[in-house]
């Protein structure tokens, strides 16, 4: 599937491309539609969804104004405080983080994949000196790293059957590497990346660490009363007048109807190695999401 190096961030870009893939005139309703991870570009265009970048080095406003009352929660939690002191050990700790920690573990074990001889290659284009400094502060980084391959086979979760949504990561072109959220892990060098982010191909390993660490983080509070992070892949199916399509998530913030506060969608590589992909991907759920919501009238 041949896909540009960025999508369309405002009306006039995808007027562009709109006129560049002789789309014009043309609506989703009369598209032929392929599931969610699947997506080709023209449906992506069809669906007019605008990705419009925000680099930040904080939180926004209306998120940060609750910070103070979350680090009160938090402090009041010991498991929280043994949770944090585990890192760069490697036992797991008691309390509430075990399970949490024990999958972050398996999805960030990057140990032994970086080769210092690796560095000796004309591509790194530094001394081998400032690679060793770069990888120190790497290995540091447990909970922005990506998943490793591993040599022996981890305790797994039940194995769903394989789906449609699984496989937009298996197309053999490469996407050019894009910008990514500024995080400590965003800013490691392109061939530091592979060797310190190596892909897995258990993609359950990642969904279980993030989705156990979430609940792990909420389970002792009133919101837990209210909502739960729960593993169920929703499905929506948005339907069209010439059709529909499905698209599925890795798990969602259930409000205890089934209804999504919140989506998860995660990827056993570092993003910004297939941005453009994931990103078409998470446009179609979020079209799903809007478009089969019981408040839909209200749009």
């Amino acid at each position: 599937m041949s896909v540009p190096i960025g999508l369309p961030s405002n009306r006039e870009d995808w007027l562009d491309e709109v006129n560049n893939r002789k789309l014009v005139g043309r609506t989703i309703h009369a598209a032929d539609l392929a599931s969610g991870s699947k997506i080709g570009y023209d449906q992506f265009l069809l669906l007019r969804v605008l990705w419009v970048s925000h680099k930040r080095v904080s939180v926004p406003e209306r998120i940060s104004d609750f910070l103070p009352s979350a680090l009160e929660l938090l402090a009041g939690c010991q498991s929280w405080k043994t949770y944090c002191d585990s890192f760069g050990t490697p036992k797991i700790p008691e309390g509430t983080f075990a399970m949490a920690r024990h999958y972050q573990m398996k999805a960030a074990n990057s140990k032994g994949n970086t080769r210092p001889d690796t560095f000796d290659t004309p591509i790194a284009l530094r001394t081998r000196n400032m690679l060793k400094e770069q990888t120190t502060r790497v290995s540091r980084l447990h909970l922005d790293e990506t998943p490793s391959k591993r040599s022996t086979n981890p305790p797994q979760t039940p194995v769903l059957p394989p789906s449609d949504d699984d496989s937009v990561l298996d197309d053999e072109e490469e996407s050019p590497l894009l910008p990514s959220p500024i995080t400590p892990a965003a800013q490691v060098p392109g061939e530091l990346q592979k060797l310190m982010f190596p892909p897995t191909k258990d993609e359950q390993i990642v969904n279980t660490a993030l989705l156990i660490f979430l609940s792990a983080l909420t389970i002792h509070f009133d919101v837990s009363e209210m909502c739960e992070w729960t593993m169920h892949r929703k499905s929506f199916i948005p339907r069209f007048e010439g059709g529909s399509y499905e698209a599925r998530t890795d798990g969602y913030l259930d409000d205890g109807q089934e209804n999504a506060y919140a989506l998860v969608e995660v990827k056993p590589v570092f993003r910004a190695s297939k941005q453009t992909l994931i990103q078409m991907q998470e446009s179609a759920q979020m079209v799903g999401w809007i478009k089969t919501d019981a408040d839909e009238a209200k749009l």
